[in-house]
């Protein structure tokens, strides 16, 4: 879920394999006439805070069938919680976009909840359950979060980094035998560079950077030195 920290708007959405979170950082995606690309490509991605509602594992595990209704779940709880302040324009998970519902003229206008949508309505910290809500901020807080701060507005802008820090930002992988524990490759320069040259899903390069086991015949590591 996509909040705007200014206006108090709400988007839910889901994600499968990571393809469609990814495609909210680029600008072939963020120019379509969506409500929230317009909201992000209006207050900026560093005013919205991403919500990950619920991560239901591998891809290979869960069906979409499946995936959208747990969305499903969400979008009727965003509508509910959120009414007006809802970018969501279709309250179908999946659907096609369609013209704004609101108020009385919300589908889920009046109506009850199962019991699984409650609870997730009651232990999500948004909106009046969030510690900041109703908060005002200062003149100079709110010119710092809305300022420009790309180019030589960037505080870091002009900085050299270390050779070490540029390895954590970009995090590179490095690929070893498993048997021998030797370097199979040169260094990859990230994970989707990796998965690309290996030609396997990002996602499963990821899982298997991160649980260190082996994955036909390679460790994936983050460590030169494995």
């Amino acid at each position: 879920m996509w909040f705007n920290k200014i206006t108090g708007q709400a988007y839910v959405g889901s994600s499968y394999g990571g393809d469609r979170l990814a495609s909210y950082f680029r600008l072939s995606t963020l120019s379509k006439k969506l409500a929230i690309y317009k909201s992000l490509t209006t207050y900026g991605h560093e005013n919205h805070i991403l919500f990950i509602m619920e991560d239901l594992g591998d891809k290979h595990q869960i069906s979409w069938k499946e995936l959208l209704q747990k969305e499903q779940i969400y979008i009727d709880w965003c509508f509910e919680t959120y009414l007006e302040l809802s970018l969501n324009r279709n309250p179908k998970a999946g659907g096609r976009i369609s013209t704004k519902l609101i108020g009385k003229n919300n589908p889920f206008y009046g109506k009850s909840h199962k019991a699984e949508t409650l609870s997730i309505m009651s232990n999500c910290k948004l909106g009046q359950k969030n510690p900041m809500f109703g908060r005002s901020k200062s003149s100079e807080f709110l010119h710092w979060q809305q300022k420009d701060k790309s180019g030589s507005n960037n505080p870091q802008w002009g900085v050299k980094k270390s050779a070490d820090t540029l390895a954590k930002i970009r995090k590179k992988v490095y690929v070893f035998n498993s048997v021998t524990g030797i370097l199979s490759y040169p260094s990859f320069e990230s994970t989707g560079t990796c998965a690309k040259f290996l030609k396997i899903s990002p996602t499963t390069l990821s899982k298997y950077l991160k649980n260190g086991l082996p994955y036909k015949g390679m460790i994936f590591s983050r460590n030169p030195k494995e």
